[in-house]
């Protein structure tokens, strides 16, 4: 069974918390950017229900075990399916 993150409104914005890259079965990827694939993919359908996409994001905050080695797969995954709020250097 899927965790559902939770969601709540407040002052005209809507929060997201526990997003967390497990497949439905409940197993949880070896592989970072499978599980930031299915983490941001369970925001994007909370975004959409809510009636918004993934360029309505103003911050996302997470959080990792082993940062050293997850973060390059985790900013790889991110940067392909959320685009920056301000434009990046060079772009």
């Amino acid at each position: 069974m899927r965790r559902v993150p939770a969601a709540g409104r407040s002052h005209g914005h809507l929060s997201i918390a526990g997003a967390v890259g497990r497949r439905a079965d409940g197993t949880i990827p070896d592989d970072i950017e499978v599980q930031t694939e299915i983490a941001i993919g369970l925001i994007a359908e909370i975004l959409r229900l809510e009636g918004f996409d993934l360029s309505a994001l103003v911050d996302v905050t997470s959080y990792h075990v082993d940062i050293h080695r997850h973060l390059p797969g985790f900013s790889k995954i991110k940067a392909r399916l959320i685009n920056p709020l301000y434009p990046r250097p060079g772009h």
